[in-house]
């Protein structure tokens, strides 16, 4: 099972997410920003969250990387692996993190995150659907 955990000790409107993979690989994706990946590893076992929390506190989890990471929208999670990612929380709204492949997206391999005070989100406009307003296509092409 994937999952994420943040931590603290970042600085103001920063974010570490550590984002976990299961015994197979993860092809991660975040909306409306660009992440630095400070660091990715591979367990040699499934590891619980817990775990893997525990790991990153002591600073024993992975090496990072703080000087010249990588900055990309999209990463990937080794099988029984994680990816540090930090990026500055700068653009107000609702982001969602979401594993690309279609087989995960009904398992709840995805993240909101809530970015700012609903103040600082602009309001939607009149017409924009409603929940349970929407009527999508009669099939997708997949």
């Amino acid at each position: 099972m994937a999952g994420l955990c943040e931590g603290g000790n970042e600085p103001a409107g920063s974010l570490k997410a550590i984002v976990s993979g299961s015994d197979s690989g993860h092809v991660f994706h975040l909306h409306g920003y660009s992440f630095y990946v400070v660091g990715v590893t591979q367990l040699k076992e499934p590891t619980a969250l817990s775990h893997i929390q525990q790991l990153d506190s002591r600073g024993s989890l992975v090496s990072r990387n703080l000087v010249s990471p990588v900055l990309k929208d999209t990463v990937t999670v080794p099988s029984n692996g994680v990816a540090v990612l930090r990026f500055k929380a700068d653009n107000p709204g609702y982001w969602l993190l979401h594993d690309q492949h279609v087989s995960y997206w009904t398992n709840g391999f995805d993240v909101i995150f809530h970015v700012g005070r609903p103040s600082d989100v602009p309001p939607a406009p009149q017409d924009f659907p409603k929940c349970g307003s929407w009527i999508g296509p009669e099939f997708f092409l997949i």
